[in-house]
């Protein structure tokens, strides 16, 4: 709610009262005792038409106005004679459900409120705890919590093996019971105007990107796919599904870190992050998330600034496509020996001895719709490489699999439709998710 947007006369300070913030378990934004926080109208949310919601002071949405609140501030807004600004308690206990929130509310000298909903005070009265609600029972650690992907895998038998030079694949092919329901993929999405990708805010979070799903059906956002355009290229961070007719806050991580500049108001689906990029990524989340002390976005960069030198390539953004471009137009050999395989719902990547990842999809057609750019991450990655290898025997990506199976645990937190899981052991990361009895998405990486 820009201030330059309003009328002079709506810079009158109104009233001030103490309210809420609610729905906070469904953010993962952090909020700091006296700190200001931004309300931004929500015309189109498909849940409140009125919908005020509160982002904290790095653009990171926190949560919303309760519904009665915003439903008597909101017409207002719309008709650009209220301007709402808000600040938290310099001290305050918030819990999963709310948080305290003393609101400005500025219009024109005498402008009538109308009588205010029910629980919002005065400024000068002392606030409110949050009320008292019946706690939902919190759900065990995901450590706690292992996914049974073996009999999904089982649906899964191997393929014969391809392989040049230092790389082996290993196609995943559906077995006799076939491949499950695979929803359709942003890409395709944002292809035929289904969907739109763009900063959640004006000014921008280099954490967050608004996914704006305009179909009738789920969305699956990959983890690994890189969203150029806007302020800076971004890498999504974990794969969701992105419920119809809805605007969904997809957590990222900046891959062109020199750059903080509009070159377009959308994202448009771009390169495929690479296994490096794409295994201390994982790793560096799970260990963030436990309070390793670790910077994920720090290690991305890491691993962004070593793809770059592995193909002596020069970015004066230090973005991680330019050196993939540069890299795919160089891997004409790889993409001849290995083309897409046949009726393929997902590949097992290895050198020699060693499996260095999975991806695995559905159904065939969402790796064929996406091979292209994933199997080009994978060829740019070997051909940095020096020397060669022998071909992966199978067997090591039965083991490979199995170990997969054993390391998998719910993510409690992971946003969106389906059920997300986390695949983390001291010699494993990756990550999936499952919807109405689907794997949607594999994708797991050795350390």
């Amino acid at each position: 709610m820009p201030r330059e947007s309003l009328p002079p006369e709506a810079n009158h300070l109104v009233a001030e009262v103490a309210t809420e913030i609610v729905g906070r378990r469904y953010f993962d934004a952090a909020l700091a005792p006296g700190e200001p926080v931004h309300l931004v109208r929500e015309p189109g949310n498909p849940y409140d038409p009125w919908a005020v919601l509160v982002e904290n002071r790095l653009g990171e949405p926190a949560g919303h106005l309760r519904r009665e609140v915003a439903a008597w501030l909101a017409p207002g807004v719309d008709a650009g004679t209220l301007r709402l600004a808000g600040r938290l308690p310099r001290s305050f206990e918030a819990d999963d459900f709310a948080a305290p929130l003393y609101l400005r509310i500025y219009g024109p000298p005498g402008h009538d409120l109308g009588v205010p909903p029910e629980g919002v005070r005065p400024r000068s009265a002392r606030p409110e705890p949050p009320r008292r609600r019946i706690p939902e029972p919190r759900p065990r650690p995901a450590e706690e919590m292992p996914v049974d992907l073996a009999p999904l895998l089982a649906r899964f038998i191997l393929g014969p093996p391809a392989h040049h030079r230092n790389l082996t694949l290993i196609p995943l092919l559906p077995s006799g019971e076939g491949p499950g329901r695979a929803p359709g993929l942003l890409s395709e999405a944002l292809a035929d105007g289904r969907a739109r990708v763009e900063e959640v805010n004006e000014g921008g979070s280099v954490a967050s990107l608004a996914v704006v799903n305009l179909g009738a059906e789920p969305i699956l956002v990959p983890e690994g796919e890189i969203l150029v355009g806007a302020k800076q290229n971004r890498v999504v961070n974990l794969t969701v599904l992105v419920a119809p007719g809805s605007r969904f806050v997809l957590p990222v991580s900046c891959v062109e870190r020199g750059r903080w500049r509009y070159l377009s108001r959308h994202f448009a689906a771009g390169a495929w992050a690479s296994p490096r990029v794409r295994r201390r990524k994982h790793a560096a989340l799970f260990a963030e998330k436990a309070g390793a002390g670790v910077s994920a976005q720090g290690e991305v960069w890491a691993a962004v600034d070593e793809d770059l030198e592995a193909h002596s390539i020069t970015s004066p953004t230090s973005s991680f496509v330019d050196g993939f471009e540069a890299a795919r137009r160089r891997n004409g050999a790889y993409r001849r020996r290995l083309p897409l395989p046949a009726g393929a719902c997902g590949v097992i990547a290895g050198k020699g001895e060693q499996v260095l990842g999975v991806d695995l999809f559905a159904a065939p057609e969402s790796l064929a719709a996406l091979w292209e750019r994933l199997s080009a991450a994978y060829f740019a990655e070997a051909a940095g490489e020096e020397g060669t290898a022998p071909p992966t025997p199978p067997e090591k990506a039965s083991e490979f699999l199995a170990a997969v199976a054993a390391s998998a645990r719910h993510d409690s937190t992971r946003p969106g439709l389906g059920e997300g899981f986390e695949v983390s052991s001291p010699a494993l990361a990756g990550s999936g998710l499952l919807w109405e009895g689907t794997l949607c998405h594999l994708a797991a990486f050795s350390l």
